[in-house]
């Protein structure tokens, strides 16, 4: 995580044009007001060599992405953001991250909410070797931590109310990758003969998030995504709606009901999966790799 020192005097790119109010953390680190991601153009790890590359497809995906985000969502935030976000770059990342290029820091300094957005360009360095020049598995892995980003901005301020279901699940939903991991998740149940499907409920979560667990989550609200009801049932929940207010809300009956149906639909797919599972499918997805 950086530090004041480090942030001091950074040379960023700004995107956007409207302005969020000067807070304490803004000042502290010399950024100008805007609503938009602050991207870094600072690096000091060891492969320089690809990071400009690097630098140049998160400046475009930045000024483009989250329109579309917003769009696919219903968020409000398609112009920018109303608490500061910067993007920055180093080597690594921590060892439990959900997808290896980008992982998101959220911390708060007195009444402000700021949020970082962590390149991992070692990760970025090793993908480069790889033939895939649309480069779908980078703008998925940047597409997941901006969805992120964009929730936990509307829900700064409205208490921790997010569940860690519907977070990580419209994150995977936005990434475009669901299936991918699905199949990923799938392969390696048939290796391990643990092919009984999921466990748990959504809202009992385990102490260490899994690719199983961010499969059940993505299914959850593929589900809700199916029914046409997505961006309503999004709304409430960003709004601060319990899950009970959320669901009465968008679908007229109660959260019992909604996780009986995800249960039986998320039953349903993974069966299909398993059926339809071929030895030649990768052990691994391109966003997760197997821990």
């Amino acid at each position: 995580m950086p530090t004041t020192e480090f942030l001091a005097g950074i040379c960023c790119t700004v995107l956007g044009l409207s302005a969020w109010p000067t807070t304490a953390w803004a000042q502290a680190e010399g950024i100008q007001k805007t609503n938009s991601a602050v991207i870094s153009d600072r690096y000091s790890g060891g492969f320089q060599y690809v990071f400009p590359q690097e630098l140049d497809l998160v400046r475009s995906y930045a000024s483009t992405l989250q329109p579309e985000i917003a769009a696919q969502l219903g968020l409000p935030n398609s112009r920018g953001f109303e608490h500061p976000v910067l993007v920055r770059f180093t080597d690594g990342a921590p060892a439990l991250s959900e997808n290896p290029y980008f992982y998101v820091v959220a911390k708060s300094s007195g009444t402000a909410f700021v949020q970082e957005i962590v390149g991992n360009v070692d990760a970025f360095a090793r993908r480069s070797r790889k033939p895939d020049p649309g480069f779908r598995d980078f703008q998925g892995g940047f597409r997941y931590a901006l969805a992120k980003a964009m929730l936990n901005d509307l829900a700064a301020g409205k208490g921790d109310t997010t569940p860690l279901w519907f977070q990580e699940g419209v994150a995977v939903y936005a990434a475009g990758n669901g299936d991918a991991l699905l199949r990923s998740v799938v392969h390696e149940a048939l290796e391990e003969h643990e092919d009984e499907g999921f466990e748990g409920e959504l809202d009992s979560p385990g102490p260490f998030l899994s690719h199983r667990d961010l499969a059940q989550y993505y299914l959850a609200v593929n589900y809700i995504a199916s029914l046409g009801s997505l961006r309503s049932f999004v709304s409430h929940i960003v709004s601060g709606d319990s899950e009970l207010d959320a669901t009465i809300h968008t679908f007229g009956f109660d959260w019992p009901t909604l996780q009986a149906k995800i249960r039986v639909y998320s039953a349903h797919i993974w069966e299909m999966a398993i059926q339809q599972h071929s030895p030649t499918v990768p052990s691994q997805s391109t966003y997760y790799p197997a821990r």
